[in-house]
C-alpha cells in the first residue's frame, strides 16, 4: 500500500511539474502572439489600406489564445475608443462565424468599445441569416418579407437592433431608405435602429466602418445646421444628433480646420437652435456622447466638456456622458452626476439616468436598481419615480429661467 501511495505521489509530482513547464513556456510565447497582433492592427490604422480586411488576421491570432470577451478586453487597454470598436466589430464577425448563432456569439462577447463585438455578430449575422455571406451582399434588391423576417428577429434587443441600423446604412447609403426598413422591421426598439444607421454614416465618413462602404460623401460645410434639425420625426433628429459632433469635426478637419475652431463650431450650431427645443438639447447631448469616453478615465475633464454658459445645455450635455454602458458602469455614472455644481442639474443627472436604465434589460430584471445606483443618497432614489419622463422635455422646463 505504502509502494503505492509513494508512486502516486511521485506521479502527481511528475504531473504537477511537467504542466508548470509546459504553463512557463506558453505564457512568453502567448504574450508575444498577442503584442505582435497588436502591433499588426496598429500598423493597419498607420497604412492606406482597407482596415477591416488588414485587421482580420490579426483577431484570429488572438481568438486563437484568448476567448471573445478576453480579447476586447486586451483591445480596450491598447487602443482608443474609435479604433476599438472598430476592431471589436471583427472579433464580433470572426465570433459569429465560429458559433453561427447570435444568442451563443452574444454570450461569449462583453460590452467593452461600446458593444462593439454585438455590432460585428449582428453584422455577419444578417448577411448569413440572409442567405448571402458575401459582405456586400445588396439589402435593396432582396424583399421587405426578407429583411422584416432576419431584422425583426435582430431587433427585439436594443443592442441588436442598433447593429441593424449599421448594416442597413452599410446597403442603402442613403438616410430615407435605412430609416424606412427600421421602423418596419424594429417596434419598440425602432431608436436603437436609428441610431445605428446614423452612427454607421459618422463610422463611414470617419474611416472607421465595420466594412469598407464606397459611395458616401461628406456633408458639405454649409449644410451642417441642417443635416440632423431637418430629419422628419424627433426619434430620427435626436439619433442624428447623438452622432452629429463625430460628422461635424470630422468633415471641417478634413477642410483643414483644427479640432478645436471644428469644435467651436460644433458649439456655435448647438447654440444657434432655439432654446428649449429638442435639437438644440439633443445637439448639447450628442456633445456629452462625444466625450463619453472619459466617464471612467477622466470624469473631471468630461464635466468640463459640458461646462457651457446656459445650464440646460449643461443638463442635455450631461446625458450623453453617463449614456454609454450605464447599466455597467452604474458607480462611475452616479459619481459624475453626484459632483455636478448644483441641485437642479444633479437631479436633471439622476432622473436622466435612470431614463436611460429603463431602457436597459437590467431595469426589468432587477428592482433594487435605484439602490445599486444611488447607494444612501436619498436626493438620488427620489428620482427613480421619474424615470418615464423625458430628460430633454424636463430639462427644457426646469431651465426655462436659466
Amino acid at each position: 500500500m505504502r509502494t503505492i501511495r509513494s508512486g502516486f505521489i511521485a506521479f502527481f509530482v511528475l504531473a504537477v511539474c511537467a504542466f508548470g513547464i509546459w504553463y512557463l513556456r506558453r505564457t512568453p510565447q502567448e504574450t508575444q502572439v498577442i503584442q505582435n497582433s497588436l502591433n499588426g492592427i496598429s500598423s493597419c490604422f498607420k497604412e492606406n489600406t482597407d482596415k477591416v480586411l488588414c485587421t482580420q488576421p490579426y483577431v484570429a491570432s488572438l481568438l486563437k489564445i484568448k476567448n471573445s470577451s478576453e480579447v476586447m478586453d486586451i483591445l480596450s487597454q491598447r487602443f482608443n475608443p474609435t479604433l476599438c470598436h472598430l476592431v471589436g466589430h471583427v472579433v464580433g464577425q470572426q465570433t459569429y462565424l465560429k458559433y453561427q448563432n447570435v444568442d451563443a456569439a452574444m454570450r461569449a462577447c462583453n460590452r467593452q468599445c461600446s458593444d462593439a463585438c454585438t455590432h460585428g455578430i449582428v453584422g455577419e449575422a444578417f448577411a448569413q441569416q440572409l442567405g448571402n455571406p458575401d459582405p456586400n451582399v445588396d439589402l435593396e434588391h432582396l424583399s421587405v418579407d426578407a429583411i422584416e423576417k432576419v431584422g425583426g428577429a435582430l431587433c427585439q434587443s436594443p443592442n441588436t437592433c442598433h447593429g441593424v441600423g449599421h448594416v442597413l446604412f452599410q446597403e442603402f447609403k442613403q438616410f430615407k431608405p435605412a430609416l424606412s426598413l427600421c421602423d418596419t422591421i424594429a417596434t419598440s426598439t425602432k431608436s436603437y435602429c436609428y441610431g445605428g444607421v446614423y452612427m454607421e454614416y459618422s463610422d463611414i465618413i470617419s474611416e472607421t466602418s465595420m466594412r469598407a462602404v464606397s459611395g458616401v460623401a461628406y456633408p458639405e460645410p454649409g449644410d451642417l445646421q441642417t443635416l440632423c434639425s431637418s430629419q422628419d420625426t424627433v426619434g430620427e433628429r435626436r439619433a442624428c444628433f447623438f452622432y452629429f459632433p463625430n460628422i461635424v469635426i470630422t468633415t471641417l478637419m478634413k477642410q483643414g480646420t483644427t479640432f478645436a475652431d471644428a469644435s467651436q463650431r460644433l458649439q456655435d450650431i448647438c447654440a444657434s437652435y432655439a432654446q428649449g427645443s429638442d435639437s438644440r438639447g439633443s445637439c448639447f447631448t450628442g456633445i456629452g456622447l462625444y466625450y463619453s469616453y472619459l466617464l471612467t478615465s477622466d470624469p473631471q475633464r468630461a464635466r468640463q466638456a459640458c461646462e457651457f454658459p446656459n445650464l440646460a445645455d449643461q443638463a442635455a450635455c450631461n446625458i450623453g456622458v453617463i449614456s454609454i454602458d450605464i447599466d455597467a458602469n452604474l458607480h462611475p455614472a452616479y459619481s459624475y452626476c453626484s459632483s455636478l455644481a448644483t441641485d437642479p442639474l444633479r437631479s436633471s443627472c439622476y432622473q436622466s439616468a435612470f431614463n436611460l436604465l429603463s431602457n436597459s434589460d437590467t431595469w426589468h430584471q432587477d428592482q433594487t436598481i435605484p439602490e445599486k445606483f444611488c447607494g444612501t443618497d436619498e436626493s438620488c432614489v427620489a428620482q427613480a419615480k421619474n424615470y418615464a419622463l423625458d430628460p430633454w422635455k424636463e430639462i427644457a422646463q426646469t431651465f426655462s429661467a436659466h
